[in-house]
């Protein structure tokens, strides 16, 4: 834990390691039927009116 000023920063004693992916292993994990659902929730959302500050 470092403390400067009013900033705390904390960092773990060892690093832990999180493997290496390449980008074919990566778009492997991608689940179609999850996107699939996701964009047809966003979908019935984009296409309501904005009822505050919304940008699109």
């Amino acid at each position: 834990m470092e403390v400067e000023g009013a900033k705390i920063s904390l960092t773990p004693m060892h690093r832990i390691p999180r493997g290496r992916k390449n980008i074919q292993e990566l778009l492997n994990e991608i689940d179609s039927n999850e996107i699939f659902s996701l964009n047809e929730t966003v979908a019935n959302f984009t296409v309501t009116p904005p009822t505050g500050k919304e940008f699109w």
